[in-house]
């Protein structure tokens, strides 16, 4: 997993990294591997759930940058799709404009990212003794 990969994936949301996010998509993709790490008490993150630890990492940095600069930050989700099925976990936004808001579709994008798929680490999870 890379940070380039993050950064494919983010672009597919429809934001554009720039040279200044580098040092925070670092810093939270450093972190969310650690806390799958730890909480699934393993050393590596097989290569069958990168794809999920990447979302992850994409809606932590989605999250982050919300949160710090919420009035320079723009995701067009007017095109976006209309329903989001991972595994068995499914959102469905909106589908006329007057339904939710686009932040309330972001936060929803956002959220499906952060927590979507968290028990598959189930799946990887070694016991501690």
């Amino acid at each position: 997993m890379t940070i380039e990969e993050v950064k494919d994936r983010l672009s597919q949301f429809g934001y554009e990294v720039v040279e200044s996010d580098n040092l925070i998509l670092n810093f939270i993709m450093s972190k969310v591997v650690a806390e799958i790490k730890r909480d699934c008490n393993i050393l590596l993150i097989p290569s069958d759930i990168e794809p999920i630890v990447i979302d992850m990492i994409c809606g932590e940095f989605l999250f982050e940058k919300k949160s710090l600069s919420p009035t320079n930050f723009f995701i067009d989700l007017s095109a976006a799709v209309k329903s989001i099925t991972e595994g068995d976990t499914k959102v469905d936004f909106a589908i006329g404009s007057g339904d939710l808001t686009n932040e309330a579709r972001l936060d929803k994008l956002i959220d499906c990212l952060r927590y979507g798929n968290k028990h598959i680490f189930n799946s990887v999870r070694c016991l501690s003794w």
